[in-house]
């Protein structure tokens, strides 16, 4: 079995070079993920790309899988996490029951696919 060894510039740029789905905000975020798991995963943009979703901010990540309910807007999940002194990631993932990923501006992935390593 043949391994390469990625850093992040070669990671974003083969990616791309495969599919668009996902910005360069996001593909740093998938790429400090996956080092931070500490063993090898194989390269498969496609793979990631059904496993993860990237929003631009959480309210649309809320209206995708319908869990707008609990908040009226964007102002009362942002206020409600604040209250309860989470991050919009950490308050997400809590709502979603799912891994969530977030640069801290406004890049969020939110994972969808199988199980989480």
């Amino acid at each position: 079995m043949i391994y390469h060894q990625y850093n992040i510039d070669t990671f974003i740029s083969n990616f791309l070079a495969v599919r668009s789905n996902f910005s360069r905000e996001a593909l740093t975020l998938l790429f400090e993920y996956y080092e931070s798991i500490g063993e090898p995963i194989e390269f498969d943009p496609i793979a990631m790309c059904c496993d993860w979703s990237e929003y631009s901010d959480p309210l649309e990540a809320l209206e995708d899988v319908g869990g707008l309910d609990e908040f009226e807007n964007l102002e009362a999940f942002y206020l409600t996490c604040t209250y309860e002194g989470s991050t919009p990631a950490e308050a997400l993932e809590e709502v979603l029951g799912t891994s969530v990923l977030w640069d801290g501006d406004k890049c969020f992935l939110i994972f969808y696919g199988g199980a989480i390593l």
